[in-house]
Protein backbone atom coordinates (compact mmCIF):
# COMPACT_ATOMS: atom_id res chain seq x y z
CA UNK A 1 0.00 0.00 0.00
CA UNK A 2 2.69 1.93 1.26
CA UNK A 3 4.23 1.98 -2.60
CA UNK A 4 0.83 3.34 -3.77
CA UNK A 5 0.88 6.36 -2.12
CA UNK A 6 4.40 6.63 -3.29
CA UNK A 7 3.48 6.05 -7.06
CA UNK A 8 0.79 8.75 -6.83
CA UNK A 9 2.66 11.07 -4.99
CA UNK A 10 5.33 10.81 -7.72
CA UNK A 11 2.91 10.98 -10.75
CA UNK A 12 1.03 14.10 -8.89
CA UNK A 13 4.29 15.95 -8.61
CA UNK A 14 5.65 14.97 -12.26
CA UNK A 15 2.17 16.22 -13.62
CA UNK A 16 2.08 19.66 -11.98
CA UNK A 17 5.61 20.34 -12.64
CA UNK A 18 5.99 23.91 -14.52
CA UNK A 19 6.87 23.57 -18.02
CA UNK A 20 9.88 25.59 -18.57
CA UNK A 21 9.09 29.93 -18.45
CA UNK A 22 9.67 31.96 -21.37
CA UNK A 23 10.65 35.34 -19.38
CA UNK A 24 11.01 38.55 -21.27
CA UNK A 25 13.30 41.10 -19.46
CA UNK A 26 12.93 44.62 -20.56
CA UNK A 27 14.26 48.53 -20.71
CA UNK A 28 14.43 51.19 -22.57
CA UNK A 29 17.24 53.08 -24.31
CA UNK A 30 16.41 56.43 -23.08
CA UNK A 31 13.33 57.26 -21.34
CA UNK A 32 11.37 55.98 -18.40
CA UNK A 33 7.86 55.11 -18.99
CA UNK A 34 6.48 54.19 -15.50
CA UNK A 35 3.04 53.61 -14.91
CA UNK A 36 2.76 53.00 -19.12
CA UNK A 37 1.71 49.87 -20.74
CA UNK A 38 4.08 47.48 -22.37
CA UNK A 39 2.54 45.02 -24.79
CA UNK A 40 3.31 41.71 -26.23
CA UNK A 41 1.15 41.07 -29.03
CA UNK A 42 1.23 38.00 -30.87
CA UNK A 43 2.07 37.71 -34.61
CA UNK A 44 -0.77 35.67 -35.27
CA UNK A 45 -4.61 35.61 -33.81
CA UNK A 46 -4.03 38.67 -31.70
CA UNK A 47 -7.17 39.38 -29.77
CA UNK A 48 -8.13 40.67 -26.20
CA UNK A 49 -7.54 37.09 -24.82
CA UNK A 50 -4.17 36.56 -26.06
CA UNK A 51 -2.27 40.04 -26.27
CA UNK A 52 -0.92 40.13 -22.92
CA UNK A 53 0.43 43.56 -21.39
CA UNK A 54 2.11 45.02 -17.62
CA UNK A 55 2.90 47.89 -15.87
CA UNK A 56 6.14 49.59 -16.67
CA UNK A 57 7.52 50.18 -13.33
CA UNK A 58 11.26 51.55 -12.57
CA UNK A 59 11.82 52.18 -16.57
CA UNK A 60 11.32 48.18 -16.88
CA UNK A 61 8.90 45.65 -17.48
CA UNK A 62 8.54 41.46 -17.41
CA UNK A 63 6.31 39.12 -19.21
CA UNK A 64 5.71 35.52 -18.28
CA UNK A 65 4.91 33.18 -20.88
CA UNK A 66 4.11 29.43 -20.99
CA UNK A 67 3.62 28.76 -24.59
CA UNK A 68 5.91 29.59 -27.54
CA UNK A 69 5.18 32.13 -30.34
CA UNK A 70 6.34 35.03 -32.39
CA UNK A 71 5.22 38.31 -31.05
CA UNK A 72 5.62 41.94 -31.45
CA UNK A 73 6.60 44.25 -28.09
CA UNK A 74 5.00 47.63 -28.27
CA UNK A 75 3.70 50.77 -26.54
CA UNK A 76 0.72 52.50 -26.73
CA UNK A 77 0.55 54.40 -30.11
CA UNK A 78 1.10 58.03 -28.34
CA UNK A 79 4.52 56.69 -27.41
CA UNK A 80 5.36 54.78 -30.70
CA UNK A 81 7.20 57.96 -32.47
CA UNK A 82 10.46 57.43 -30.70
CA UNK A 83 10.44 53.70 -29.94
CA UNK A 84 10.92 50.93 -32.70
CA UNK A 85 8.25 48.01 -31.88
CA UNK A 86 10.22 44.87 -31.89
CA UNK A 87 9.60 40.83 -32.77
CA UNK A 88 10.56 38.22 -30.30
CA UNK A 89 10.55 34.49 -30.22
CA UNK A 90 8.52 33.67 -26.50
CA UNK A 91 11.16 30.74 -26.44
CA UNK A 92 12.26 29.09 -23.03
CA UNK A 93 15.40 30.98 -21.28
CA UNK A 94 15.34 34.76 -20.86
CA UNK A 95 15.27 37.40 -23.31
CA UNK A 96 16.70 40.97 -22.45
CA UNK A 97 15.39 43.32 -24.30
CA UNK A 98 15.96 47.64 -24.63
CA UNK A 99 13.14 49.28 -26.62
CA UNK A 100 14.66 52.42 -28.10
CA UNK A 101 15.23 54.15 -31.62
CA UNK A 102 17.05 50.63 -32.46
CA UNK A 103 15.23 48.13 -29.79
CA UNK A 104 17.27 44.98 -29.73
CA UNK A 105 16.89 41.43 -28.13
CA UNK A 106 19.81 38.73 -26.92
CA UNK A 107 19.91 36.45 -24.56
CA UNK A 108 18.36 32.65 -26.13
CA UNK A 109 18.74 31.39 -29.78
CA UNK A 110 16.15 32.09 -31.45
CA UNK A 111 15.71 35.83 -30.41
CA UNK A 112 19.87 36.16 -31.39
CA UNK A 113 19.01 34.99 -34.75
CA UNK A 114 15.68 36.73 -35.30
CA UNK A 115 18.10 40.03 -34.07
CA UNK A 116 20.34 39.12 -37.29
CA UNK A 117 17.01 38.39 -39.49
CA UNK A 118 15.56 42.32 -38.38
CA UNK A 119 19.39 43.64 -39.00
CA UNK A 120 19.40 42.11 -42.45
CA UNK A 121 15.43 43.48 -43.14
CA UNK A 122 16.67 47.23 -42.36
CA UNK A 123 19.39 47.16 -44.42
CA UNK A 124 17.22 45.90 -47.37
CA UNK A 125 14.82 47.79 -46.19
CA UNK A 126 17.33 51.03 -46.40
CA UNK A 127 19.11 50.54 -49.69
CA UNK A 128 15.74 50.23 -51.14
CA UNK A 129 14.30 53.52 -49.90
CA UNK A 130 17.27 55.03 -51.01
CA UNK A 131 17.23 54.10 -54.57
CA UNK A 132 13.59 55.04 -54.60
CA UNK A 133 13.40 58.48 -53.19
CA UNK A 134 16.48 58.99 -55.88
CA UNK A 135 14.41 57.38 -58.92
CA UNK A 136 11.49 60.08 -57.62
CA UNK A 137 14.29 62.95 -57.35
CA UNK A 138 16.06 63.99 -61.09
CA UNK A 139 18.56 65.53 -59.45
CA UNK A 140 20.18 62.44 -58.22
CA UNK A 141 20.03 60.18 -61.89
CA UNK A 142 23.62 59.95 -62.37
CA UNK A 143 23.56 58.19 -58.90
CA UNK A 144 20.77 55.40 -59.70
CA UNK A 145 22.60 52.16 -60.97
CA UNK A 146 24.82 52.06 -57.80
CA UNK A 147 21.85 52.96 -56.02
CA UNK A 148 20.25 50.08 -57.60
CA UNK A 149 23.53 47.54 -57.61
CA UNK A 150 23.40 48.59 -53.66
CA UNK A 151 19.23 47.83 -53.07
CA UNK A 152 19.82 44.23 -55.17
CA UNK A 153 22.91 43.50 -52.94
CA UNK A 154 20.99 44.23 -49.79
CA UNK A 155 18.14 42.18 -50.97
CA UNK A 156 20.47 38.99 -51.77
CA UNK A 157 21.79 39.20 -48.56
CA UNK A 158 18.62 39.08 -46.59
CA UNK A 159 17.48 36.30 -49.02
CA UNK A 160 20.74 34.65 -47.76
CA UNK A 161 20.32 35.03 -44.42
CA UNK A 162 16.17 34.08 -44.58
CA UNK A 163 17.44 30.75 -46.43
CA UNK A 164 20.04 30.11 -44.22
CA UNK A 165 17.90 30.65 -40.95
CA UNK A 166 14.99 28.37 -42.41
CA UNK A 167 16.87 25.70 -43.72
CA UNK A 168 19.42 25.19 -40.19
CA UNK A 169 16.70 26.10 -37.64
CA UNK A 170 13.42 23.35 -39.37
CA UNK A 171 10.75 22.90 -36.65
CA UNK A 172 11.61 26.16 -34.80
CA UNK A 173 8.89 28.63 -34.04
CA UNK A 174 11.34 31.51 -35.78
CA UNK A 175 11.84 29.53 -38.86
CA UNK A 176 8.08 28.99 -39.10
CA UNK A 177 7.63 32.82 -38.94
CA UNK A 178 10.08 33.77 -41.66
CA UNK A 179 9.05 30.83 -43.76
CA UNK A 180 5.57 32.49 -43.68
CA UNK A 181 6.49 35.94 -43.75
CA UNK A 182 8.70 35.59 -46.67
CA UNK A 183 7.31 32.89 -48.11
CA UNK A 184 11.10 31.23 -48.12
CA UNK A 185 11.15 27.45 -47.54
Amino acid sequence: MKKWYLFLGLLLVSCTARQPRHIIRGTFAESNYDGQYMYLVPTENANSKTVDSVVISHGEFVFEVDSEYVAILRLPIRLRENNQELLVVTEPGVTQVVIGRDSRAQGTPQNALMQRWKEATLRRNMAFAAWQMARADSLHHAELPRLRASADSANAAFEACTRQMVRKHRGTTLQRFLSKTTGIE
